[in-house]
């Protein structure tokens, strides 16, 4: 309630969506909670949709009489339902609104909520607080793309990550929905801020080669290697569309040569190192092998 409160100002609040699946059961004392909660954000204008409610959980709201008081209707089985019945409600709201048609249900037959069509865009998204070992990535597509689910296979495995689990939810018309619990094979955890900007920029490269728009492409960065530090991300806000500037693409040049000195480098000492370990150094070698490096 006091995040809800301190927002409303910035922006206010009209919807809020509880994921249930955490929920196992509930007493008669989580009832009244859920029914003051539900009756307090009401009371501000802001409705609550419940997504994804056990089966225990579900029987225990009937008996108390809570899904007539909420309404079935904001009842979903997934979050991604709750939040497209959300967005068609508020569509429906501001058409009666403007209309002067405060009541309820509109007359108007095609200002009906179901039938309110809701868009699609292209999204890639990162969380690393939704589970407690993995983290989780989030492909949206506005029209899914056959096989695609092989090519981002392969390209996690380019990126040492592993999938834990995976699940594809379809959308209206051809859309789907990708979900992917993932863990890096480095650290056998989390994928590091690193790692998460390295393959949010290889999916992007993905997607566009399949001409999918992406509409946050604009949070790319670009890499700048040390000899000392390895990698570090420097991010450069770069408006969607636009095309790198000479200063950039002689900076990557420029980058590209110092990591190309640095393994001829690395290639160097190690045959150094090998011609070492070849003999004997001076005066113990007596077979005059010209491989030992001083």
């Amino acid at each position: 309630l006091t995040y809800v409160s301190d927002l409303m100002e910035v922006n206010p609040t009209e919807y809020i969506v509880l994921e249930m699946t955490p929920v196992v059961s509930i007493d008669s004392t989580a009832c009244h909670v859920i029914h003051d909660i539900v009756a307090d954000f009401r009371s501000r204008g802001i409705e609550v949709a419940f997504a994804m409610v056990g089966n225990r959980v579900e029987r225990t709201l009937r008996k108390a009489d809570l899904k007539q008081f909420i309404g079935e209707k904001w009842f979903f089985p997934t979050v991604n339902a709750a939040v497209q019945y959300c967005l068609r409600h508020q569509h429906a709201k501001k058409l009666r609104e403007q209309l002067g048609d405060a009541e309820e249900k509109p007359k108007d037959k095609s200002f009906d909520v179901v039938d309110i069509d809701v868009g699609f865009s292209n999204e890639i998204g990162f969380s690393n607080d939704l589970h407690s070992e993995n983290t989780m990535l989030f492909l949206t597509l506005s029209k899914d793309i056959p096989m695609i689910m092989s090519e981002i296979t392969s390209l996690l495995r380019g990126n040492q990550v592993l999938i834990v689990r995976a699940q594809i939810e379809p959308l209206l018309g051809d859309g789907a929905k990708h979900t992917y619990f993932l863990k890096s094979l480095k650290t056998e955890g989390k994928l590091s801020q690193m790692e998460l900007d390295r393959l949010r920029e290889d999916l992007q490269q993905l997607l566009r080669r399949h001409r999918v728009p992406v509409p946050n492409d604009d949070q790319g960065l670009e890499r700048q290697y040390t000899p000392d530090h390895g990698t570090a991300p420097v991010a450069i806000k770069i408006g969607a569309g636009m095309e790198p500037t000479d200063a950039q693409i002689e900076r990557l040049a420029t980058l590209e040569r110092q990591m190309e000195a640095m393994m001829q480098n690395v290639t160097m000492r190690g045959a150094k190192m090998q011609g070492r370990r070849a003999c004997l150094p001076p005066p113990s070698c007596t077979s005059g092998c010209a491989k030992w490096l001083p």
